[in-house]
């Protein structure tokens, strides 16, 4: 039986950190090791590039205007009104949707080279934060 565990990270991380096999059903090729041992350098290399975008983004200078300030409080009051019926009880919108929304907007921020949140970015983090629910619904 192979299990797959789909953590939240899985979206940023490639997949092959993520299987687990609880029972092989038959012996692992060398091939397959070999591929297995590939796909985990590449994830090595991507959580490498990671780490340090993140750590860059650290010292960048970041703000949210005081408009936008007022439209993301709204949107996240909406949020936290309208999705905890349409998902699993593990994800619902709560007080610390508010942080990992805004600290998506900030990397989206530093990624596109701007220094202040616009109304296009906060609009892309909540589908992909919308998009992000569903795929774990």
């Amino acid at each position: 039986i192979n299990a797959e565990y789909m953590g939240q990270a899985s979206s940023i991380l490639g997949q092959s950190l993520c299987k687990v096999p609880l029972k092989p059903t038959r012996a692992i090729t060398k091939e397959e090791i070999d591929e297995a041992i590939h796909n985990i350098r590449k994830d090595i290399d991507r959580l490498t590039n990671w780490r340090a975008f993140i750590s860059k983004s650290l010292v960048q200078e970041y703000s949210i205007p005081d408009d936008m300030q007022e439209h993301v409080e709204k949107d996240l009051v909406q949020a936290m009104n309208s999705f905890p019926n349409h998902f699993h009880r593990s994800h619902v919108i709560n007080h610390n949707t508010g942080h990992i929304w805004c600290t998506m907007a900030r990397l989206l921020t530093i990624w596109k080279s701007n220094r202040y949140l616009t109304q296009d970015t906060w609009q892309v983090v909540k589908s992909l934060e919308i998009s992000r629910f569903e795929r774990i619904r």
